[in-house]
């Protein structure tokens, strides 16, 4: 059976993840703005979620409706067959976004689906499920545009992002499916397969590391943790095994060296900690000084950093003197490989002194940014 599904995605990325998820079994792939729509089987989705590098959620189409007001969302919940997709054992949670729709308000919206659940439930059970927001088993995604809906079910539960590595974090840390999209952006995947290696000179809690490992040794990044399909009626444990011990079989091993460091001593702690939960420990080095004293691991690869541009951790006009010093570091030291920022800042980048241009846009924590490189 093939189903319509829809997976989000960071805006920017969306060329990218169109790329990433056609291989996976997606047809009729179509890209939007923050996300691509698709058509695929069980296993497609399934897929999509253990191998995603890129997406935030997996959404399988439920239905759609039409709401021209609260009670017409409450009916169009209320009669639809929520049985086939959840028991009234199971948490629940409800997202909603709403696009010039009737509806003013996401919140409320979200009550009355919600309101219409239980009363379903209730009603033929005489139980009713509850509401866990934090940490539901089911999650349903609500879409209201003018006054076309659709309910979906979130294959995903927790964002795809969260791989289960990074349990601690840096002062602004950067998501993990940004993080491998700017790897792709950098030219990574292509580096890793010539056995260039990689470093981060400013690493906080080594996200860029880990996920370069993660790509350049094939696993997959959903392998460490659960999804909320997995307590879906519908759910195929014995497909979902296959796929796990496909992707275990397929990694590679790690016959490569990162470095990152960092000026501050307790970061690298964290960034250590996280890379021997991720399993790669041993393929990363992980040290504490200044950028100064960084050195390149090899003789080839990819220098990428995400320096700090005077949000949250600073401010810009003193930063442009950091900036000079990683243009000098690159340029002495790096000669022959591929660097690049990420940096919302033209002019703190052009403190670098070296030509960088701009290969990307992307939007980090909701402010613009541009992902910039050169080669050496």
């Amino acid at each position: 059976m093939l189903y319509d599904l829809f997976a989000t995605v960071p805006k920017g990325i969306e060329t990218l993840l169109l790329k990433e998820i056609k291989p996976l079994g997606a047809e009729k792939i179509r890209k939007v703005r923050a996300g691509v729509s698709f058509r695929g089987n069980l296993e497609t989705a399934y897929r999509c979620c253990l191998w995603s590098r890129l997406a935030s959620r997996i959404l399988l189409q439920l239905g759609a409706l039409t709401v021209s007001d609260e009670d017409a969302l409450y009916q169009a919940c209320y009669d639809f067959p929520w049985e086939e997709h959840m028991s009234a054992e199971r948490t629940f949670a409800i997202d909603v976004t709403l696009v010039a729709a009737p509806l003013n308000h996401s919140h409320y919206a979200a009550l009355k689906i919600k309101d219409a659940i239980v009363d379903r439930f209730r009603d033929r059970t005489g139980q009713r499920p509850s509401v866990d927001t934090r940490t539901p088993d089911i999650r349903i995604n609500f879409h209201l545009r003018k006054k076309e809906g659709s309910l979906a079910l979130d294959l995903s539960g927790d964002s795809l992002h969260r791989r289960g590595y990074r349990q601690e974090t840096g002062e602004a840390p950067l998501k993990e499916n940004l993080a491998a999209a700017l790897l792709m952006y950098a030219g990574w995947p292509d580096l890793a397969g010539q056995k260039g290696s990689f470093c981060d000179p400013m690493c906080g809690s080594g996200t860029f590391l880990i996920e370069a490992a993660m790509l350049a040794a094939g696993k997959a990044p959903g392998l460490e943790r659960s999804f909320a399909f997995q307590h879906w009626p519908k759910y195929r444990e014995g497909l979902w095994n296959n796929l796990l011990n496909e992707a275990r079989r397929s990694e590679r091993s790690t016959d490569f060296l990162l470095a990152g460091s960092d000026s501050d001593a307790d970061v690298v702690a964290v960034a250590t900690r996280n890379a021997q939960r991720a399993g790669y420990a041993g393929a990363i080095d992980f040290t504490c000084r200044h950028i100064s004293d960084v050195m390149p691991p090899a003789d080839m690869g990819l220098v990428l950093s995400n320096p700090p541009y005077g949000v949250r951790i600073g401010e810009e006009d003193d930063l442009v003197d950091l900036y000079r010093r990683l243009g000098e570091l690159y340029r002495n030291k790096f000669r022959g490989w591929q660097a690049a920022l990420f940096c919302p800042t033209d002019e703190l980048v052009a403190a670098t002194g070296l030509d960088f241009r701009v290969v990307a846009e992307l939007v980090n924590g909701g402010l613009p940014t541009k992902l910039f490189t050169c080669q050496l």
